[in-house]
């Protein structure tokens, strides 16, 4: 592939690395939806719409990928800025580890705390709720959590592993 061999292997990683991101903050997005549904059920409509929706898509997809190419990008002497890419460096160190275990667990904390919040709210909900209404909450629950545990068992030993090894 030529001597801009490494910059392709770059940019690769960017989106992989990215491609991880962006499943966490559609996890993200989908809890915050199901947190207005559940907590603020009158204001979905007018919170959530396709404007919206499709603004937030947009910024899950685009934001990632560039704020990882704008990292190799600014790391003196490594990265893009080495001579044909060939220090990547960076990526061992302990700043951009922490920067990826960071992307990664801040929102699993976040949709933890909203999961946990809505689970609260729907067990102690009234009784004069509608049945159907409270069950298809709870199943919402449930299911998004089932999809949350799947993305922890996949993703999870990857970052740990990631984060702890040191060549």
């Amino acid at each position: 592939m030529g001597p801009f061999s490494n910059c392709y292997v770059l940019v690769l990683e960017a989106f992989r690395l990215g491609g991880m991101v962006v499943a966490v903050l559609h996890l993200l997005a989908l809890a915050i939806n199901h947190y207005i549904g559940i907590l603020r059920p009158l204001h979905y409509a007018a919170t959530v719409t396709r404007g919206t929706v499709a603004w937030a898509i947009a910024c899950m997809w685009i934001i990632p990928v560039a704020f990882f190419l704008a990292y190799f990008s600014l790391v003196p002497d490594d990265g893009f800025r080495s001579s044909y890419c060939s220090n990547y460096d960076f990526l061992l160190h302990i700043p951009f580890r922490v920067t990826v275990s960071t992307l990664f667990f801040v929102p699993l904390i976040l949709m933890s705390v909203m999961y946990i919040h809505m689970f609260i709210v729907v067990k102690h909900s009234s009784p004069t709720a509608d049945g159907r209404q409270l069950h298809k909450s709870v199943k919402a629950v449930i299911t998004t959590l089932l999809i949350l545990g799947t993305y922890v068992v996949g993703w999870m030993p990857a970052v740990i592993f990631f984060r702890a090894y040191v060549p």
